[in-house]
């Protein structure tokens, strides 16, 4: 697994776990500062063919030579990922990132263009890695006129799938301005039935005090 700041991390694979026979000579090769010459592959599986899914740096600088013989494949371009026998999504788990889930009894409201939306001390508060605190509120301490179901959906590979709502008081609407998760992995499960709220006009306060969002 590679860790490069600022992206997610990125597994790379030894050729011989490889089915090469199913690589083809991609696009040209681009230069990476960090890593060298990449060489593309596409895949091709009977009619299907997915190109430049795949790459590989045959000659990487000294401080990288752990990269050679090794192929890493695009996320998005594979149909399906395993860990053991539990499929993963989105992109590969970093093992150092963690996330925690405490209950707190601080008195946390949210205010949307100045008017509460919600006001709970049955609140959980999430910390999770390089991610300012996260507070979860019972749906049932939301003002349920204030919630308008969304389309939209969204994955956390560290915490499962997520439900947006946008949120509405007065005349600010907040579009997608409050997400639940619908299907937790983990730990996560200590948030389910619970919302959590940002986005401009979004305020929230926790003993009195305003909160990054």
């Amino acid at each position: 697994m590679l860790h490069k700041t600022g992206t997610f991390p990125q597994w790379y694979i030894p050729r011989e776990d490889i089915r090469t026979e199913l690589l083809e000579p991609g696009k040209s090769g681009e230069n990476d500062p960090y890593k060298g010459e990449a060489s593309w592959y596409s895949l091709r599986i009977g009619d299907r063919v997915e190109a430049d899914a795949a790459w590989s740096f045959e000659q990487p600088p000294l401080e990288m030579a752990q990269l050679a013989g090794l192929v890493a494949f695009t996320f998005d371009r594979l149909d399906a990922w395993l860990e053991e026998d539990e499929e993963i999504f989105g992109h590969p788990r970093d093992p150092y990132h963690r996330f925690d889930c405490r209950r707190t009894s601080e008195h946390v409201v949210v205010r949307v263009g100045g008017e509460s939306v919600a006001e709970t001390r049955r609140a959980v508060k999430l910390f999770e890695t390089s991610i300012p605190p996260r507070y979860y509120l019972p749906f049932g301490d939301v003002l349920p006129d204030s919630l308008i179901p969304s389309a939209s959906r969204g994955l956390c590979p560290y915490k499962g799938w997520q439900s947006y709502f946008s949120v509405r008081a007065g005349d600010t609407a907040v579009s997608d301005g409050a997400w639940m998760m619908h299907e937790p992995y983990g730990e996560a499960m200590a948030v389910a039935g619970h919302l959590s709220f940002w986005g401009d006009g979004t305020e929230v306060l926790a003993d009195g005090q305003f909160t990054p969002i």
